[in-house]
């Protein structure tokens, strides 16, 4: 429903129906549907907040498209990370593209920041929530012994970077995606699917 009214909204009804029905075959739903992850609440928050921003004309629009965009950042460890790069790059699109005004943007700023509070408050008192992201991330010590790094800011910034390369790569975009990690991919295709390919070259060309 969330990408059918982004649809509607930036191409009209046929733009919503294309978007519903190549999410309805995207081998991604088949997969994500069968596990119980709490990382699933993640794209209704994302997809509906990034609606909220895209109509967004009242002060009241701001606000609950940042508490929407803050509720991603509870859902999965690594979405408070993408939040966070995601902003600054949604305040410069809609500022150059939707003509928001500084007090718009400073309207869902304060209610991301607000809405986040207990997500703070959790990360600074009971660090035993936050195992699961300090596991994935590439500052784990246990993590870091194994590729014989020491955790300086070169190691970890060589690290990232290896990693945002890898993410280029034809084996991972294309024709194996990560093999050791199933619920993601099965091994016989890339990180995107044939309706991915598709939808890109169809873009270029």
């Amino acid at each position: 429903l969330g990408l059918f009214a982004i649809g509607r909204h930036l191409g009209g009804l046929n733009c919503a129906l294309w978007i519903t029905a190549a999410a309805s075959f995207s081998p991604w739903t088949w997969t994500m549907s069968r596990i119980a992850w709490e990382s699933l609440f993640v794209l209704p928050f994302l997809v509906w907040g990034l609606f909220m921003c895209l109509r967004a004309k009242q002060a009241w629009h701001f606000i609950l498209a940042g508490a929407l965009l803050s509720g991603a950042a509870y859902a999965y460890p690594s979405a408070r990370l993408q939040m966070l790069l995601l902003l600054p790059v949604l305040f410069l699109y809609g500022k150059k593209a939707l003509n928001w005004r500084l007090s718009q943007i400073a309207w869902l700023s304060l209610a991301f920041l607000v809405t986040s509070i207990p997500l703070l408050w959790a990360f600074i008192k009971m660090p035993h929530l936050f195992i699961r992201f300090k596991e994935i991330s590439i500052a784990n010590p246990a993590y870091l012994t194994s590729i014989g790094k020491t955790g300086s800011a070169f190691d970890l910034l060589g690290i990232a970077l290896s990693n945002f390369i890898a993410h280029a790569k034809p084996d991972f975009l294309f024709f194996k995606g990560t093999p050791q990690n199933l619920t993601l991919t099965t091994g016989h295709q890339g990180i995107m699917s044939w309706l991915d390919v598709i939808a890109l070259v169809t873009g270029i060309f």
